[in-house]
């Protein structure tokens, strides 16, 4: 039987540091380098996702949280899926959309996110700033619709099926968005 230990947060440490108690749920790992696999390759995308949903660093990582978990209880799922990028995504849209809903607010952007991490960057960090600060006001359907399409490069089809909604109100919320942040980003110039 493998050594275990107990972290911070009462969750159970197998002797190679991988959490095998999420939830209330024991998670019996017979492949933890398949699963450390498929976590470590979704990881960086997840969290940029979210942080373009939620626009900030900390929530972002709470839903990468999230996020992760849930592909570990769906592991077998998961591994199996015939899309799992499109699974991933699906997961986090919605992880991220919770998220907001519950908090009741938006959050304003924070400067400590690790902007590596975060695209499209011009190379200003002060033209970066200011794009995040227009996006923060944009509603959530309208940002969620603009990550999906430009940060992940989506098709209208992905982002619908991505959303839960059909694909004539992906174009008009993407058309929207665009203009909306247009709007703001001249306004912010002007």
């Amino acid at each position: 039987m493998q050594a275990m230990s107990v972290d911070r947060h009462g969750a159970k440490l197998g002797a190679d540091g991988v959490q095998v108690v999420l939830g209330f749920r024991l998670v019996a790992f017979a492949g933890t380098d398949a699963i450390g696999s498929v976590l470590e390759r979704y990881r960086e995308v997840v969290f940029r996702l979210a942080y373009h949903i939620v626009l900030d660093a900390e929530s972002a990582h709470d839903v990468t949280q999230d996020v992760m978990v849930r592909a570990v209880r769906s592991f077998d799922k998961l591994s199996v899926h015939p899309n799992p990028d499109h699974w991933i995504r699906c997961v986090t849209v919605r992880a991220a959309r919770n998220f907001l809903r519950k908090a009741k607010h938006t959050r304003r952007w924070r400067a400590d996110a690790n902007v590596e991490t975060l695209t499209p960057q011009s190379g200003d960090p002060v033209d970066d700033l200011a794009m995040r600060e227009v996006l923060a006001t944009l509603p959530v359907d309208l940002r969620t619709v603009l990550a999906l399409a430009v940060g992940e490069q989506l098709s209208y089809a992905e982002i619908a099926s991505a959303t839960g909604v059909p694909v004539g109100t992906v174009a008009s919320r993407l058309n929207a968005a665009k203009s909306a942040f247009r709007e703001r980003w001249e306004a912010r110039e002007a």
